[in-house]
């Protein structure tokens, strides 16, 4: 079986992390997770620390798993933020347009005072 988005999300939670990062790798569900959200999933955590913003996540999306709807990877994400698994990191990118973005983190990978 093909490792998927949600193992390589347990595979980096570090020994070192907190408590709360082990706590929410071990509370995913992997077949709660349709292959756009496991794809989105797994472009953040190509990402790393750095994470997303929406604008930058299709990029990566695009790069890896070929064309699609613009609105598709962003929809997916909302789907993973709603979940508690992406969050808002509080971080703010210039966008394409002049404006700012929201940058999207892993919640695993936020420090503990943030996730």
């Amino acid at each position: 079986m093909a490792e998927t988005g949600i193992d390589k999300l347990r595979e980096h939670v570090r020994a070192s992390d907190p408590d709360t990062s082990h706590a929410a790798a071990a509370s995913i569900d992997a077949p709660h997770w349709t292959v756009v959200q496991e794809r989105v999933l797994d472009c953040h955590l190509a990402a790393g620390q750095q994470g997303l913003t929406d604008e930058e996540l299709l990029v990566s999306y695009v790069q890896h798993y070929g064309v699609t709807a613009e609105s598709s990877p962003r929809k997916r994400r909302h789907d993973l933020t709603r979940a508690g698994t992406i969050l808002d990191s509080a971080e703010r990118r210039m966008l394409k347009s002049g404006r700012l973005g929201i940058v999207w983190k892993l919640k695993a990978r936020m420090p503990p005072a943030a996730a």
